[in-house]
């Protein structure tokens, strides 16, 4: 080997071949910080800085397995350490805390909790991705499904807020009165847009779970005289006719096929009154689905974690609101690169 070809050997460099070889270490770093939000670690930490020791008997866990977890997250900058005393970082008290307004911690569990079904990625993309039913990773429980659903709505909620609140800033529903919020989770974007809109009044058409958990946040949040829930399954149950001024369909699209969330947007202008708006709030990939990052990512969990959904272009979701009756659409951007607002007309 040439002195030239030595010196551009990226594993003689510990900082050059972390960049060069990132997705290697990938998973390792996904573990840390799951199994430390999982244990507790930030929480414990959430009220100041602590020694090995007293986390240790805080947490009731093995010395030397708590040391070495520490000292990763310390590399991995999610805690400071200052001689003998670790501390949460300022952006991990926002966002692993409980506490914080902010706090994503049950998303991550449910992240971490799902593991066993991610590793069957190959499986799902040789056999289908229904092929995944068969799979004992994907066998639970009654019991043990509704946790998980009852979490992932929770999760959910945490990590969406703030987005939100940046939808509830860029649409305009002044003089909209009725919203049909479909699949609304726990309430996160009815509860976004009524306080922002004084004159709205949502209803959220959920599953039973996710249901009772929008009742009590909307209730948490002062506002069960003017948001209420309903609740069914929208692609078998009737919308109504003409009910509505406005409908908001956010994350929905991508759960679905293509031939699903037609009859889905079929359904919805039926429900909406003439000059009623639509809102698609989604993670679109542009038409070469060669971008941008997180929709084509996104787009794996959506094969691993339903039937047929997918990630679409917003083209595609265009022509799918043309096709349903819908005019006047254009497209606002929420988050660049990520997040999407499709808006459109009944006319």
């Amino acid at each position: 080997m040439s002195r030239e070809n030595r010196k551009l050997d990226p594993w003689r460099s510990a900082a050059t071949r972390e960049e060069k070889f990132a997705p290697m270490q990938a998973f390792t770093k996904s573990l840390v910080l799951f199994v430390a939000n999982d244990m507790g670690v930030f929480e414990c930490l959430s009220q100041g800085a602590l020694g090995l020791e007293e986390i240790v008997a805080r947490l009731k866990v093995d010395r030397k397995g708590a040391r070495i977890l520490l000292d990763a997250l310390v590399a991995l900058r999610y805690l400071r350490k200052s001689g003998a005393l670790y501390e949460n970082r300022s952006d991990t008290a926002r966002y692993l805390t409980s506490e914080s307004p902010e706090y994503v911690g049950a998303m991550l569990s449910h992240s971490y909790h799902s593991l066993g079904r991610r590793l069957r990625l190959e499986d799902v993309v040789r056999k289908g991705q229904k092929s995944k039913r068969k799979l004992p990773e994907f066998q639970a429980t009654d019991a043990a499904e509704r946790k998980s659903v009852r979490k992932f709505t929770v999760g959910l909620d945490q990590s969406s807020r703030m987005t939100a609140r940046l939808v509830a800033e860029i649409l305009d529903l002044n003089g909209t009165e009725t919203m049909l919020d479909l699949g609304g989770g726990a309430g996160t974007y009815s509860i976004a847009l009524a306080e922002k809109w004084p004159s709205l009044r949502p209803t959220i058409f959920e599953a039973p779970i996710p249901a009772r958990l929008a009742r009590a946040r909307i209730k948490k949040a002062g506002l069960a005289k003017r948001v209420s829930v309903a609740t069914g399954d929208f692609l078998k149950d009737d919308l109504g006719a003409e009910r509505y001024d406005a409908a908001l369909i956010s994350n929905i699209i991508h759960i679905y096929s293509a031939d699903q969330n037609e009859k889905i947007l079929r359904k919805v202008h039926r429900a909406l009154r003439p000059g009623g708006m639509i809102v698609i709030k989604d993670m679109f990939v542009n038409d070469g689905r060669d971008g941008p990052f997180y929709p084509l990512m996104f787009a794996l969990t959506m094969l691993m974690f339903t039937d047929e959904g997918d990630t679409y272009t917003s083209s595609e979701v265009t022509d799918w609101l043309r096709e349903a009756g819908f005019e006047r659409i254009r497209r606002r951007v929420v988050i660049a690169q990520e997040s999407f607002l499709l808006i459109g007309r009944k006319e």
